[in-house]
C-alpha cells in the first residue's frame, strides 16, 4: 500500500536495492558512505510494575529508498536492518546513516538487540550519561537529530514548514500496548507521520544549509562552528594568533576553575513573599514603596559581550607565584590593572563576610569555595550564594570576579598565583561571525513585522520561510557562545556491558595530551579563555545594572534579565545608561544597520507587560500577575503543559500557592528509570512480550520548597541590622 507518496512495506516483505556510495576516504583510512539513509522511530510501552519494570518496543518504522518499513518487535527490526547490511555490505568501512529524533531514548530499547545480532558493541559520542550525540556499530551510524536542532520534532517541522506534521495527542501513553495486539489505522498513521516528518525536515535542513550527508554536522553548534571557522580561515594570521595565545595546562586549569555561567538569584529578604504594586515592602534596613514592577532583558547578551567588551588578546604569562622573590601583589594593586590586563588569580581567602548585609545579590558562589576549601569551612548561604564563610578556601578568579568579591566582601587573603595577559577586543573573525548572525536576526525580524503588516501569517509560505530563517539566525547567534565555551579537554562518558555509565576522569598526562592535540589540530580555532571572559563580562554587566537600580529595589535576576521595583527616577537612569551604550556603539560600530535603521548591541530592553504582583521561592522558581489578569509561571522541573490537558499556570492557581509544600501532579514532570536487560521474552498480562533494556518514563510529582534554608541564628545574622 501507499501512504503520502511512500510505499508501506511489512518488514517480512522488505527487499532493499543496492545503494550508491560516496568515497570519503582520508589519508589514514578507507571509508565509504551510503548515499541513501534511514529515518527511524519507535513506539514503546511498559508493564507499569514499579517494582519490576519491563519496557519494550511494540511498534517501529523506518524510511529507506522511498519505503516505510514497519514491524512490531525488535527481532523484526534487526532482520530488516540486516537485509540493508547484507545487500550493501555495510561494515566499518562502508557506512550508512540512521537518523533518530531523541536517539538517547530509542537507544536504550534497541541497543541490546542490535549488539546481540551483530556481535559487536556501540561506540558512543556522548555529552553526559545517557545523552548521546551519535553512535556507531559495525557501520550503522546512528545520529540524533534533536542534537542537530535543539528542538522537538513538532517544533522543528513547524519552523521548517514541512508538508506533513506530527499527529499530536493521537497515542494514549498511559495504556499498555502489546506486541501481539493489532494496531489501528490511526496508530500506524501516527508512526508513519513521525518518520515522514523527520525525513522531510532533514531534507529541508540540508537544503537550507547547502549540505548533504557528507557535510551535515552532528549538532546545532556545528553550523556556528563551520561559519566561524570560515571567517577564521580568511586570514592566515588568525592561526598564528591562536597558537600564540595557547594555554599551558596550568593556565587551562585556572580558566576551568574560574569559569562560571550567568547569575540566577532572587532578593533573599523577599523570598516567599508577594511583592505587589501599591504596597510597601521591607528589604533589610529599607522600606520601599512599590510604585511599579518592571522586567527588562539584555538584547543578545552574550553576543554583546563578545562584540562590545574585551578579553585576553595575548598569551598569559606568569606575573607572580610563590617562587618569586618579591612580595605578592595586593588585591588593590591587581585591580588597578583590570582595565588593561586580564588576570587569572589563585587566591586563598579566609573568614569572608558581606561588607553590607543589605546587598541582596551576593556575587560569590558557595560551590566554588566548597570545592577549594582548605580543611573544614563553615558557610552561611543564600540559595547557593555566600553571605559568610569561616575558614580558608583557595579559589581562582579573573579580574572581574576579583573586583566584585573585593567590592562586596571583607576577608583576609593570600595571593597564591597570578597569570596576566593583555586585554583587547575579541578576535575580528569572531566579531565578524557575531555581526553576520546579528544582521540575519535583525533583518528577518524587520521583515516579519512587514509581512504581518501586509496580512501574511504563519499559514503563508512567505511568513513561514522568513520565520524559519529568523529562528536559524537567532539559534546561530546564541550558539556562538556555546561554541566559545566548549572545553578543549572534553570529558568522555562510556557505557559498560551492563548499561552502567561512567565519566572518564583524565589523568594529568591524558589531559595534557588532549590539550596538545587540540592546539595541533588544524581544525581548532577557538580559544577557551574567550568563553570564560564572555560570561564574566555578562555577570559584570548584570551586577552593574542591579547596583544602578539599587539593591533595595532588586527582586530577581536570571542571566540576562532582571525583575525590579521601579519609579521614574530609576527608569531615567536606565535609559541614560542605554543612551551611553548607544553613543559608544555609534562611535565604535557596535551596531547593525538595516534599511537605514540601526539596531544596537548591549541594550537593556523593557518587556511590554504590566506586572502587578511578583513572587519567587528560589532560583528558577517564580511567578507574576499581569494587569490583564494573566499569570506567568516559571518553575524548573514543572512542565509548561502537563497531563489531563492541564498547565502549570492553571495547576498553580495563584501566587499565594507558590509556597513550600505546593504539589504539582499533572505538571510535575517525569523521570526516567533506566533498566538493563539482555534480550528475552516474558508474559505480561497474558501477552508474550519480547523485551530488552529500556528507558521507562515515569510520571512524577513536584513539591515546591523554599530556597532560604538558614538556621535561626543565621537568619538573625542576616537581618539583625534591620531589627
Amino acid at each position: 500500500m501507499e501512504y503520502e507518496g511512500y510505499n508501506v512495506v511489512d518488514c517480512n516483505q522488505f527487499s532493499p536495492n543496492p545503494s550508491q556510495f560516496w568515497d570519503i576516504s582520508k589519508r589514514r583510512y578507507h571509508r565509504e558512505l551510503c548515499q541513501d539513509y534511514i529515518c527511524l522511530d519507535t513506539e514503546t510501552s511498559w508493564n507499569w510494575d514499579f517494582e519490576n519494570p519491563i519496557g519494550w518496543v511494540y511498534q517501529w518504522c523506518f524510511s529507506f529508498q522511498g519505503n516505510l518499513v514497519c514491524g512490531r518487535t525488535m527481532t523484526e527490526m534487526v532482520t530488516a536492518l540486516t537485509k540493508i547490511i547484507e545487500v550493501n555490505n555495510i561494515n566499518d568501512e562502508r557506512r550508512i546513516n540512521i537518523f533518530v529524533h531523541n536517539f538517547s531514548y530509542d537507544y536504550e530499547y534497541i541497543k541490546e538487540h542490535i549488539k546481540e545480532a551483530l556481535n559487536d558493541r556501540f561506540h558512543n559520542l556522548a555529552v553526559a550519561k545517557h545523552k548521546i550525540i551519535s553512535s556507531d556499530i559495525n557501520g550503522l551510524l546512528f545520529k540524533c537529530t534533536y542534537r542537530l536542532t535543539g528542538k522537538g520534532l513538532d517544533a522543528w517541522s513547524k519552523e521548517l514548514g514541512t508538508k506533513h506534521r506530527k499527529l499530536v495527542d493521537t497515542v494514549d501513553y498511559d495504556e499498555i500496548h502489546y506486541q501481539d495486539v493489532d494496531l489501528t489505522e490511526t496508530d500506524w498513521k501516527y508512526m508513519w507521520n513521525d518518520v515522514i516528518v523527520l525525513d522531510e525536515a532533514l531534507v529541508i535542513q540540508m537544503e537550507i544549509h547547502n549540505d548533504d550527508l557528507r557535510s551535515l554536522p552532528l549538532t546545532v553548534t556545528g553550523y556556528v562552528r563551520r561559519e566561524a571557522r570560515r571567517h577564521f580561515m580568511e586570514d592566515p594570521q588568525n592561526r598564528v594568533q591562536f597558537l600564540k595565545t595557547a594555554l599551558s595546562y596550568e593556565q587551562y586549569l585556572m580558566c576551568k576553575f574560574e569559569f562560571s555561567g550567568g547569575i540566577t538569584h532572587g532578593n533573599r529578604f523577599l523570598a516567599g513573599k508577594i511583592v505587589a504594586v501599591g504596597e510597601e515592602v521591607r528589604i533589610g534596613k529599607t522600606k520601599t514603596m512599590v510604585y511599579r514592577i518592571n522586567h527588562r532583558d539584555f538584547a543578545s547578551h552574550y553576543p554583546s559581550q563578545q562584540r562590545c567588551y574585551k578579553a585576553p588578546c595575548s598569551k598569559f604569562i606568569p606575573y607572580w607565584n610563590e617562587w618569586c622573590k618579591t612580595e605578592p601583589p595586593t588585591v588593590e594593586e591587581l585591580l588597578k590593572m583590570r582595565n588593561d590586563k586580564c588576570l587569572l588569580v589563585a587566591i586563598e581567602i579566609e573568614n569572608m563576610e558581606l561588607r553590607d548585609r543589605g546587598i541582596t545579590l551576593p556575587y560569590a558562589q558557595a560551590c566554588k569555595f566548597q570545592e577549594g576549601k582548605q580543611g573544614k569551612i563553615k558557610t552561611t548561604e543564600d540559595n547557593g550564594r555566600l553571605l559568610k564563610m569561616e575558614g580558608k578556601s583557595i579559589v581562582v578568579v579573573n579580574e572581574i570576579d576579583l573586583y566584585w568579591l573585593y567590592k562586596q566582601y571583607k576577608f583576609d587573603y593570600s595571593i597564591v598565583k597570578v597569570e596576566m595577559a593583555d586585554k583587547g577586543a575579541f578576535p575580528k573573525w569572531l566579531i565578524d561571525t557575531v555581526d553576520e548572525f546579528f544582521y540575519g536576526k535583525t533583518s528577518k525580524k524587520v521583515l516579519e513585522k512587514a509581512l504581518e503588516a501586509e496580512g501574511f501569517n504563519e499559514d503563508t509560505l512567505e511568513w513561514i520561510e522568513n520565520h524559519r530563517d529568523l529562528m536559524i539566525s537567532k539559534g546561530n547567534l546564541n550558539g556562538v557562545y556555546g561554541m566559545s565555551a566548549t572545553d578543549p579537554v572534553r570529558e568522555a562518558f562510556e557505557e559498560d556491558d551492563n548499561g552502567e555509565w561512567t565519566k572518564q576522569v583524565h589523568t594529568r598526562e591524558e589531559a595534557e595530551e588532549l590539550l596538545r592535540r587540540y592546539y595541533d589540530n588544524r581544525n581548532s580555532f577557538m580559544s577557551y579563555q574567550l568563553g570564560c571572559w564572555t560570561t564574566a563580562n555578562a555577570r559584570n554587566e548584570l551586577m552593574e545594572f542591579v547596583e544602578l537600580i539599587g539593591y533595595d529595589h532588586f527582586l530577581y535576576a536570571d542571566t540576562d534579565s532582571i525583575f525590579y521595583i521601579t519609579d521614574d527616577e530609576i527608569e531615567a537612569k536606565i535609559e541614560a545608561r542605554n543612551k551611553e551604550f548607544r553613543d559608544i556603539d555609534d562611535a565604535n560600530g557596535y551596531y547593525i544597520e538595516y534599511e537605514g535603521k540601526r539596531t544596537y548591541y548591549n541594550q537593556f530592553e523593557l518587556e511590554k507587560e504590566e506586572i502587578t504582583r511578583f513572587k519567587f521561592l528560589h532560583a528558577k522558581c517564580y511567578a507574576y500577575d499581569l494587569a490583564n489578569d494573566e499569570m506567568k509561571v516559571t518553575i524548573a522541573g514543572v512542565s509548561k503543559h502537563g497531563r489531563n490537558k492541564n498547565s502549570r499556570v492553571k495547576e498553580l492557581g495563584s501566587l499565594e500557592n507558590l509556597k513550600s509544600g505546593t504539589k504539582f501532579v499533572d505538571c510535575g514532570g517525569t523521570r526516567i528509570a533506566y533498566v538493563h536487560h539482555k534480550p528475552d521474552t516474558t508474559y505480561v498480562n497474558g501477552h508474550l512480550i519480547e523485551y530488552g533494556s529500556s528507558a521507562i518514563i515515569m510520571e512524577t510529582d513536584k513539591t515546591l520548597k523554599c530556597g532560604i534554608e538558614l538556621c535561626e541564628a543565621d537568619l538573625r545574622w542576616e537581618v539583625d541590622d534591620a531589627i
